[in-house]
């Protein structure tokens, strides 16, 4: 192990592939077409308005009438201990887990209210979820 640690610094594979013939490689292009932008709101227009959220689990209340708006340009940030139903909020607000108790709350998006509509028509409309786990670095 000792070995392989002070002499195989890139790895054991570059070892392994000098036994594997190497195939034709798929022809890369240079430079990606670049992607098209979609339309951005006016900074400080509303963009987010979420009013009385509310998500149950057998009785158990995780999320309790939460409200809060977001105009755009603005960063905000929703911060709190393991447990602390983050995670179940915003899966409440992208639709992934439906809202609880009798109002249900309301989500708008771009001024149209979008509660009553399933995941898949909420990102068609620009809404989404980028799970913690996911890196993003910018080039």
């Amino acid at each position: 192990m000792v070995l392989l640690l002070q002499y195989a610094r890139q790895g054991v594979w570059p070892f392994v592939a000098r036994w594997f013939p190497k195939g034709p490689r798929a022809h890369v292009p240079d430079r990606a077409e670049p992607l098209t932008q979609c339309s951005k709101p006016d900074a400080g227009s509303p963009l987010l308005l979420v009013d009385k959220v509310r998500k149950e689990f057998s009785g158990l209340v995780a999320v309790n009438d939460v409200s809060f708006d977001v105009t755009a340009g603005e960063i905000i940030g929703l911060i709190g201990p393991n447990g602390a139903v983050k995670s179940t909020l915003l899966n409440a607000i992208m639709g992934a887990l439906p809202s609880s108790g009798h109002a249900k709350g309301a989500v708008r998006y771009l001024g149209e209210d979008v509660s009553a509509l399933a995941i898949e028509k909420r990102v068609s409309r620009g809404m989404c979820l980028v799970p913690e786990s996911a890196s993003f670095s910018p080039r």
